[in-house]
């Protein structure tokens, strides 16, 4: 059991270390300092508003079926609330850590690697098939509606 908390422990403190620091790098020298390239900038940003989810709840899904690679970043591209953000990094974390944690205990053999990288990977197709699915719903929603008529200059 103590193995288990402090495994628990490092993971979270290891996703705050990397996810702050590159939070930090980026927010500090480049998006302060409006140095961020516009490429990435618009990537970044198109990224985060394709997602089915949106804002800092991406960072939920993100625990589970990584959709979003460098989440510091976003973080600071995206102007999201950094106290949030960190608090559902680490309650993603834990709730993450705690479960794998315990289907280990519970099965008593560890889990295959190969396995583990499949269904992460199905994870995400998963995720970007949805966010695809809503992008496309919502362009249809938008395109569908009929333009507000014009009025000419004689009936204004």
């Amino acid at each position: 059991m103590t193995w288990a908390v402090a495994i628990l422990v490092m993971a979270v403190l290891g996703e705050i270390a990397g996810n702050g620091s590159i939070y930090l790098i980026v927010s500090r020298l480049l998006v302060q300092k409006k140095r961020m390239p516009r490429l990435i900038d618009r990537a970044v940003k198109a990224w985060s508003q394709f997602l089915f989810v949106r804002g800092e709840r991406v960072i939920l899904v993100n625990r589970f079926a990584p959709a979003v690679p460098f989440l510091g970043v976003f973080i600071a591209v995206c102007n999201w609330r950094v106290k949030r953000s960190f608090l559902y990094i680490v309650v993603g974390s834990l709730v993450k850590y705690s479960l794998l944690l315990a289907l280990v205990a519970w099965l008593s053999v560890e889990y295959d690697p190969q396995l583990a990288q499949w269904l992460t990977l199905a994870a995400v197709i998963v995720i970007v098939a949805l966010s695809v699915g809503a992008a496309i719903i919502r362009r249809k929603r938008i395109l569908g509606k009929a333009p507000p008529a014009r009025l000419s200059r004689s009936q204004r």
